[in-house]
């Protein structure tokens, strides 16, 4: 599930492994200034990849490509007021994407409130915009990273253990 990219040095070739951050958000400032906060993040031995899209269509389209999506900063209203928990639904009831974490961050929620949100939606956590400082989106992206990589853990974990009651069935 981590994708692992590769940059080139002038001497030579090195790998980085990454995970994939998608930031959907029709202020094109939102992005940049989330690119300027995570620019220089570091997990373990992890960077960001990092993605964007303007849109709910735009956000569609790249999570349905894009199979290594860790985590997703999400804004709520875009085209429409409930832009964000349209892309929620989708990723959640038609793809059954259960692992990417979900970060809904809004300048305004439209017509639900965050209380609402949490409990209507299976999102991992709710911030407005304005009350956001970089510390705070920094450490809530390490905290999703992390969750991340323990529900990869477990479905790996869980595919080795369902290998292995197969195994026991047919031998015996």
């Amino acid at each position: 599930m981590n994708k692992v990219n590769f940059a080139s040095t002038k001497d030579k070739d090195i790998k980085i492994k990454s995970y994939t951050v998608l930031v959907v958000d029709d202020d094109v400032s939102i992005q940049e200034v989330t690119s300027i906060i995570l620019e220089d993040f570091k997990h373990k031995e992890y960077k960001l990849n990092l993605i964007y899209a303007k849109s709910e269509e735009e956000a569609t389209k790249i999570i349905e490509n894009t199979s290594d999506i860790a985590v997703i900063l999400l804004d709520v209203v875009m085209e429409s007021y409930d832009s964000g928990f349209k892309v929620v639904k989708y990723i959640r009831e038609v793809l059954k994407n259960k692992m990417v974490r979900i970060i809904i961050r809004t300048g305004q929620a439209g017509l639900i409130s965050a209380k609402e949100a949490v409990v209507e939606y299976d999102i991992n956590d709710y911030t407005d915009k304005t009350n956001l400082n970089s510390v705070e989106l920094f450490s809530k992206v390490v905290l999703s990273i992390r969750t991340y990589e323990e529900l990869v853990t477990l479905h790996k974990e869980n595919e080795e253990l369902k290998q292995i009651i197969n195994l026991l069935k047919e031998k015996g």
